[in-house]
């Protein structure tokens, strides 16, 4: 679980699950698009987590989210990542790296 917390004004807990919609914003917005929490949920949801809001005790928002691990990527096998030993060019061809 990854926390980032600040202290400013807090989301209204009725715009709480709107935030995350494309183009939303809020009415005391005064800048901003309204697309960087729809492409952090989106990024996040495409792997497997999810994002949420939530007061600050000390003032402000904490959002948190998680992320689904996955099975660790195959060891590449360098030995076959090296030139063969009589110096000839392996340009153009195919190699099983795994």
């Amino acid at each position: 679980m990854i926390s980032v917390a600040d202290h400013g004004s807090g989301i209204p807990a009725d715009s709480r699950q709107q935030i995350f919609e494309k183009f939303y914003r809020d009415s005391s917005s005064t800048f901003g698009a309204g697309l960087g929490l729809a492409i952090c949920n989106g990024i996040i949801a495409a792997h497997g987590g999810e994002i949420r809001v939530e007061d600050n005790p000390g003032g402000g928002s904490i959002f948190r989210f998680a992320l689904e691990l996955e099975e660790p990527s195959p060891i590449v096998n360098t030995d076959r990542l090296a030139l063969p030993e009589n110096g000839t060019s392996t340009e153009g061809q195919m190699r099983d790296l795994f």
